[in-house]
């Protein structure tokens, strides 16, 4: 576990931010990748567990990889939505046995939640807001299609412009989490433990906008109060 948090990389905040406990961690699962071995992801649940303030939450981004099905994988909307709460079940009920593994005192801390669960209006309007400046500034197009071409190019599959366009909504709607964190049963998760497989991370993009340091429009429209943390953690198993 030492080792995992001497190789973190904090954006909008530090280490001792992660280290005083002071936060409520929550930890995204991308059902879009491949799984985390059980050992790593019963590492992550330790971590977040052992250094929430009060609670842990894993947040199981489910209905969202419909966008990735359609796109990638040609299924009609209703199917992709379809197959991606399948995956949702599949990785719950993972959760579910890894969490009960844990002693009885870190498991009562941990809420398991999926899409559906916190997906509401202030999350969907923040993706408009971010959607509108997608279409009208190429710079933050840019930024928000490096990931999509990168994932396509290591996964060796075609880049076509149509290809990027549609799996952009895929970051426009994950974007709101990461700027803002989770509210979820009146708390507020403002750590993210945010794994990820080499350099596809969003989290300097994040901390640009958190911090005004680039897109100062897009955070005046959002209106972004307090601070939410990323802690990078490279997955490598």
């Amino acid at each position: 576990m030492e080792e995992m948090i001497k190789d973190l990389i904090i954006h909008n905040g530090n280490k001792n931010d992660f280290l005083n406990k002071n936060n409520n961690i929550w930890l995204g699962v991308s059902t879009s990748l491949k799984p985390y071995s059980e050992k790593l992801s019963k590492d992550y649940l330790k971590l977040i567990v052992k250094y929430s303030r009060e609670s842990a939450l894993i947040f199981i981004a489910d209905e969202i990889a419909a966008i990735n099905y359609n796109v990638l994988e040609k299924y009609g909307k209703e199917t992709s939505l379809k197959k991606s709460l399948q995956k949702g079940d599949i990785f719950l009920r993972r959760y579910k046995k890894l969490i009960k593994t844990l002693p009885k005192e870190e498991q009562s801390k941990i809420k398991l939640i999926r899409w559906k669960d916190v997906w509401a209006k202030r999350q969907e309007e923040s993706y408009k807001i971010l959607k509108e400046e997608y279409l009208t500034n190429p710079k933050f197009k840019k930024e928000i299609e490096a990931p999509i071409i990168l994932y396509l190019k290591n996964s060796k599959r075609t880049i076509k412009e149509s290809r990027v366009i549609k799996m952009s909504e895929y970051i426009l709607k994950e974007l709101p989490f990461l700027l803002e964190g989770v509210e979820f049963q009146n708390k507020k998760y403002n750590l993210m433990l945010y794994p990820a497989y080499g350099k596809t991370s969003l989290s300097k993009l994040v901390s640009n906008i958190q911090k005004g340091n680039e897109f100062q429009k897009i955070k005046k429209k959002l209106k972004l109060k307090g601070a939410h943390i990323l802690a990078d953690s490279q997955i490598i198993e």
